[in-house]
């Protein structure tokens, strides 16, 4: 959210296309959502190799990782690349859905964030810090609680709901 107040005032200072802002603003959450699936994917990771957990216990937390990974990428390949954006499949559709106003914005944006590498890189760590937070936050909850709960499954399992949550 902190970043999304940030990115919302800088990039409506510099420029006069409030497209640019919405299109700021979905960045940061797909920078978040990576992040997220990252942290997951870590933890999982590190679950496995220790021992921690058997795979058959994980498997589905496995999938998920992957899954959201994948769509991940390709969100941000969209996003990022002029190359994939101008895909001619793509750049068909985007004129037949009315999106290519939105997609040269897009361009627009990234070539801001190009110009700002030190920003991009403050407001992803504001991002990475509030999920931190807000996951060991939940942790100390169920600790303090008694649940039973090994910290580490909150580091897994609250990335993966955080993010099925964001699909409404």
């Amino acid at each position: 959210v902190g970043g999304d107040l940030v990115k919302a005032w800088y990039v409506s200072r510099h420029t006069h296309k409030t497209a640019g802002v919405v299109i700021t603003i979905f960045a940061d959450r797909l920078f978040g959502l990576l992040e997220l699936v990252l942290m997951a994917g870590v933890m999982l990771t590190f679950v496995l190799a220790t021992g921690l957990e058997s795979l058959a216990r994980m498997k589905s937390s496995a999938v998920t990782v992957v899954v959201s990974a994948g769509i991940t990428a390709a969100m941000l390949a969209l996003f990022f690349s002029r190359h994939v954006r101008r895909l001619p499949g793509l750049k068909w559709a985007g004129e037949r859905m009315g999106l290519a106003q939105h997609l040269r914005s897009a361009g627009q944006s990234v070539r801001i964030f190009k110009r700002r590498p030190v920003f991009v890189v403050w407001t992803l760590m504001i991002t990475l810090a509030g999920h931190l937070l807000f996951i060991g936050g939940i942790a100390c909850i169920g600790l303090a609680l008694g649940l039973g709960v090994p910290v580490y499954l909150y580091f897994v399992y609250l990335p993966l709901i955080y993010i099925l949550g964001a699909i409404p």
